[in-house]
């Protein structure tokens, strides 16, 4: 059965025939939020990340259901209510370490998330570590999937740093070793085996612009040319507005 959704109220749900009790409390629930909303010209839900992915470890199928719906319901009423001037949206948050949710950030703190083959390497996704701090990760049972096979010796081990970035500082790479004809184009920086996480040097700059202060060739930190840089980071400019970036080499 359909209904207009400004004409929707809570009694509805109850009156729908051949729904179930499940169904009818989710739509007395949906059907409340949008009595609630009614008259207002913007309307935000709080939707969740977990409305669009599962957020594997947690048990919690029953939440991302609901936070589907949400969002769903956020885009339909969107939809309907367009052509009365009405704007409905939602935000999706992620987890947020707050006091609540401290518990679960200990159960699955450094915990391996999956293992990616990119070419010869293997990038391995984790939770969330300590900034600035050191870890040691240690393979086991592990076999590359070349035709013969070669096993990877057992307790193997590789040491890592993890990044502290700091307000007012952006990231600085440097790949060294192109010569003039490959390194005319950045898609040559892009195709190499070391981009974007195997850089020949990494340092945090103050501004978005190496060397700083419109400095030329730093003839101590680059002793030798035919290298690419790049500077990563973000920003959050201090007013709206439309904003002009300009670039230079």
């Amino acid at each position: 059965m359909s209904f207009d959704a400004f004409c929707y109220s809570t009694t509805h749900a109850e009156d729908i025939p051949g729904e179930t009790q499940d169904e009818t409390y989710a739509e007395k629930k949906a059907f409340e939020i949008i009595s609630f909303e009614l008259g207002a010209e913007n309307n935000i839900n709080i939707g969740s990340i977990s409305g669009f992915i599962s957020m594997n470890p947690q048990p919690q199928a029953h939440y991302n259901a609901s936070k589907a719906g949400v969002h769903h319901l956020t885009k339909s009423l969107a939809a309907e209510w367009a052509k009365r001037g009405v704007r409905v949206n939602a935000v999706a948050p992620g987890v947020v370490r707050t006091k609540l949710a401290e518990a679960l950030w200990k159960e699955h703190e450094n915990q391996l998330n999956s293992a990616t083959a990119l070419g010869a390497n293997v990038v391995l996704a984790t939770t969330k570590q300590n900034e600035g701090a050191t870890y040691i990760v240690v393979v086991n049972n592990v076999k590359d999937r070349s035709v013969l096979g070669n096993t990877i010796a057992p307790n193997s081990q590789a040491e890592f740093k993890t990044f502290m970035f700091m307000l007012g500082r952006v990231l600085h790479k440097k790949y060294n070793g192109f010569d003039d004809n490959s390194g005319g184009s950045p898609q040559s920086l892009f195709n190499d085996p070391r981009y974007p996480n195997q850089p020949d040097r990494m340092d945090l700059m103050p501004m978005w612009e190496y060397p700083a202060n419109g400095a030329g060739r730093d003839a101590v930190a680059d002793p030798t040319r035919n290298y690419f840089d790049t500077l990563e980071g973000y920003f959050i400019p201090p007013e709206d507005g439309n904003y002009v970036f300009l670039t230079a080499g």
